[in-house]
């Protein structure tokens, strides 16, 4: 019998963003008999709290500033440690920033390091970008998983010592969409007008997603029986865009929309199903997007998508028959787009059927911890 293998994945961040919910996906979904998963995070928060809930280890490393050396030093030395301690067989690093930390920790520990990069690769910015750009293409990662083609391919041009490198596709539990999900759960819970078309836009309140273009576009939208509502759900953005979330309520003011635009904040995986289930469209309007796994969570629901040439999102509903694909940041276009598909609800049924089933067939969380344990088979050679 094989000895278990003992994971660490590092994330940055303690907030459940896109990239959090893969690594969630990757430590909920390992074999349980082969892997043992554990977590560290830079700094506390959402993904710590959520890990021990659920009574699985989760690290908090020393805060520290990039421009303090002797801070940096601390969390290094931590994290260091901690592969010892722990006896870790691979240390998993969720981000596109992340080898810089696990390759200083890992190396003399002899412990091998798998970069999962979830954005093409940034060589502009700030000094500090260039910092972390020029240190971590010194190193060499065991493997590298990217969350697209189209991200691989970046990493590939820029880092000559990358190795091997696999794409791995975010993934959603599709068959859960299906199960326990309640509309008029949702639309009572957040008091939305019973039978009002919804328009439902999921994520984090902050420009990129662009909550700003959705609401300009529902002002847009005429020639329709009901008006229809925008439901936006996502939290506070992090770090970035404070002054966003005030911004986008004076917005729906001015535009005489109040009524018509739901700010339902940070919700539950069960409110979230609940909502999923209540949206007549789902809508993805992104400025810029790697990835956008809730696209995928729409298209479970076997819902109608909706969304921007966005990297990411073209990259999922691109030729498959099962949403509308719309230049980002193109109100006017968003705004015909949502007017169509509210004012054929066959043919956007069909989309919803199409969407389910490419959904099932490309994105089942299973095949994609499948395929990320296939990765630490053939790092640690089993």
């Amino acid at each position: 019998m094989k000895p278990l293998r003992r994971i660490l994945l590092l994330n940055t961040m303690g907030v459940l963003g896109g990239q959090e919910m893969v690594l969630l996906d990757i430590v909920r979904g390992l074999d349980p008999t082969r892997y043992e998963a554990l977590v560290a995070s830079l700094f506390p928060g959402e993904l710590t709290d959520t890990l021990r809930a659920e009574g699985r280890t989760a690290y908090v490393l020393p805060r520290h500033r990039l421009r303090r050396p002797l801070q940096l030093g601390r969390t290094l030395t931590a994290l260091a440690r901690l592969l010892e301690r722990e006896r870790i067989d691979i240390l998993h690093v969720n981000g596109d920033s992340l080898l810089f930390y696990g390759g200083l920790a890992a190396f003399p520990k002899r412990v091998p390091c798998v970069w999962h990069v979830h954005e093409p690769v940034a060589t502009r910015g700030s000094a500090w970008v260039r910092f972390f750009y020029e240190t971590q293409r010194l190193m060499h990662p065991a493997w590298t998983i990217a969350n697209t083609e189209a991200v691989r391919q970046s990493y590939l041009a820029a880092y000559p010592r990358l190795g091997p490198a696999t794409t791995i596709t975010p993934s959603a539990d599709v068959a859960s969409f299906a199960v326990g999900a309640d509309a008029e759960r949702a639309r009572r819970r957040f008091q939305l007008p019973p039978t009002a078309p919804l328009l439902l836009v999921i994520g984090r309140l902050q420009r990129s997603k662009g909550q700003r273009q959705a609401v300009e576009a529902l002002a847009e939208c005429a020639g329709l029986g009901e008006p229809p509502h925008l439901v936006l759900c996502g939290g506070p953005p992090h770090g970035i865009d404070e002054d966003f979330p005030a911004e986008l309520r004076a917005l729906t003011r001015a535009r005489g929309l109040e009524q018509r635009v739901h700010f339902v904040g940070a919700v539950t995986e069960g409110e979230k199903r609940d909502l999923l289930a209540a949206c007549t469209v789902f809508v993805h309007p992104a400025l810029r997007e790697a990835f956008g796994i809730v696209v995928v969570e729409g298209m479970a629901a076997g819902k109608p998508v909706i969304v921007t040439d966005a990297a990411g999102p073209k990259s999922i509903v691109q030729g498959t028959g099962a949403g509308e694909l719309v230049p980002a940041g193109d109100v006017p276009a968003l705004a015909q787009a949502i007017t169509r598909v509210l004012g054929a609800p066959e043919h956007a049924a069909r989309m919803g059927e199409l969407g389910r089933a490419l959904a099932a067939e490309r994105y089942d969380t299973r095949a994609m911890v499948r395929r990320v344990e296939a990765v630490y088979a053939s790092v640690l050679g089993d």
